[in-house]
């Protein structure tokens, strides 16, 4: 199996990809491939690095399915700023083309911002 290309602009740290180019299919009332669609499938940190202290976690965004292995369930796409307390943008489809049109979307608009909130005022201009 293929991973979905993804363009991923520098200052982006990838710690998880298993966002696999296919489209799920329902055998025997589950979902396959299994082990696929699950709840974790990509993580992609911005670490804010000033040359002094050790690099700082900035943003997340996080892609799974949900829930997990569901044939009813659905791609979940979250960017988060440090942590799940603070969700800044989500979406959700079965789509994989708008889960990546989104996901590059929100990783360009990432490396552009100089400051955390530089990000978070972009996105919520779009």
């Amino acid at each position: 199996m293929n991973l979905v290309p993804l363009r991923i602009p520098g200052g982006w740290l990838v710690i998880k990809n298993t966002f696999y180019d296919v489209s799920p299919e329902v055998v025997n009332g589950r979902l396959s491939p299994p082990g696929v669609f699950v709840q974790d499938i990509l993580s992609i940190e911005r670490r804010l690095f000033d040359g002094n202290a050790p690099p700082e976690l900035d943003f997340v965004i996080d892609l799974g399915w949900l829930p997990d292995e569901d044939p009813n369930g659905g791609y979940h796409l979250t960017l988060l700023r440090e942590s799940w307390e603070h969700v800044i943008g989500t979406i959700e489809s079965r789509d994989r083309s708008v889960i990546r049109d989104t996901l590059e979307r929100w990783l360009e608009l990432g490396a552009a911002a100089t400051r955390p909130e530089d990000l978070v005022k972009a996105l919520r201009q779009r």
